[in-house]
């Protein structure tokens, strides 16, 4: 801007001193006219937002007998650069940027991000205090997973509001976390309620990578007591139902070797009428005729995960959304087993989602129980079945 010259004008802005001259406050005059008029009715200068540059003009400037109707030209803005994204998770990301020290008498700062191409200050945006030039650095969080944004650094002075070109990134997938329910002294608890008794159609399923199978006497999954459970018992995918009112004895859906160990198995177990099936990786392995209320003994008031107050074992395996719900065959045919985290579907009494590394013991359903965890289980950080 300083002393670039049109014909025989010189533009000066007074305070300025060179490329890095401050944006803002000062004024901005023409001056050095040879031989004709010059007055502030002849020329005009503004900020352009969408083109980063200041556009100036000057026009009826009379130059030696020579008349100019229109003379046009641009200066860049000061730049706004080197701009990185570091600890890109898939709901928070770290923003840095460098603002030139042209900026001066700086009110505002921060970041503007959106899912439109040019983000601007009327979008989401962070603010971080700071009313200086030089290194910015924010952090960006409440993303949505596996979302393509565009985010740019905002510098505002007076009314004006100076942008860095945007930068586009996308968030990864939201990571499914498990827990590791190994050893007698590790498993989860939590109170039953009324509206968890199934007494009808109901649908429980849970994703399950065993260490190790048939190893103990059983290896209980869910329910825990010799009235009510879905277990590997006695070599098979076995479960209770009220025991003996009015259907008697285990259940045994299918012999327990078709369970690979090492490897994440979707296990669903869904009565529809009378009818109960057990589904393994979505295919439908075993059927029984019950009409017993699942979780309606007295052996499970209280409901336990990974533990049976009747037969002596324990579960060793990794453990990842568990889901009960009562009053819906959620699987009526072969499926394929859900590739995203459940959801509380309505009729879900209980979900451990386990999406949540902080409170991995979290009742996602309306119910919100209390789960108790006893013995220290191993949250496994990403280690999910997808």
């Amino acid at each position: 801007m300083n002393n670039e010259t049109i014909g025989s004008a010189t533009i000066n802005a007074s305070g300025g001193t060179g490329i890095d001259d401050a944006v803002g406050y000062y004024t901005i005059t023409p001056s050095l006219v040879t031989g004709g008029t010059f007055s502030s009715s002849n020329y005009n200068i503004n900020y352009v937002s969408g083109q980063f540059q200041v556009v100036y003009s000057l026009y009826n400037f009379q130059m030696s007998g020579t008349s100019s109707n229109w003379v046009q030209g641009t200066v860049p803005i000061p730049g706004i650069g080197n701009i990185k994204l570091t600890n890109l998770e898939y709901s928070s990301v770290t923003y840095s940027s460098y603002i030139s020290p042209a900026y001066v008498n700086i009110d505002q700062r921060g970041v503007c991000y959106s899912t439109n191409s040019i983000p601007t200050i009327n979008d989401s945006i962070v603010v971080d205090g700071a009313v200086t030039s030089k290194e910015l650095s924010i952090d960006v969080t409440n993303l949505t997973p596996q979302t393509t944004y565009f985010i740019r650094t905002f510098v505002k002075i007076g009314n004006k509001v100076f942008y860095s070109n945007p930068y586009k990134f996308k968030t990864p997938k939201k990571p499914l976390n498990s827990i590791l329910l190994a050893s007698s002294t590790q498993y989860l608890s939590f109170p039953r309620s009324a509206n968890m008794i199934a007494s009808g159609d109901f649908t429980f399923e849970t994703w399950i990578k065993f260490n190790t199978i048939g190893a103990v006497v059983m290896d209980p999954i869910f329910g825990g007591g010799v009235g009510d459970y879905f277990s590997i018992y006695s070599g098979n995918i076995a479960a209770r139902f009220d025991v003996n009112n009015p259907c008697i004895a285990d259940r045994a859906f299918a012999a327990s070797s078709i369970i690979s160990t090492g490897t994440w198995h979707h296990m669903a177990m869904v009565r529809t009428g009378s009818t109960i099936t057990a589904y393994l990786d979505g295919a439908a392995v075993g059927t029984t005729s019950c009409t017993g209320a699942f979780l309606n003994s007295a052996s499970v008031s209280t409901i336990l995960i990974g533990k049976n107050t009747w037969r002596s074992g324990n579960l060793n395996a990794y453990i990842s959304n568990m889901r009960l719900v009562v009053g819906a065959a959620v699987y009526t045919s072969n499926f394929t087993p859900p590739s995203t985290s459940l959801t509380a579907i309505p009729g879900t009494q209980f979900l451990l989602s386990v999406d949540d590394v902080s409170n991995p013991y979290k009742d996602s359903s309306p119910n919100n129980v209390t789960i108790s965890a006893f013995g220290s289980p191993v949250i496994n950080r990403g280690g999910g079945p997808f």
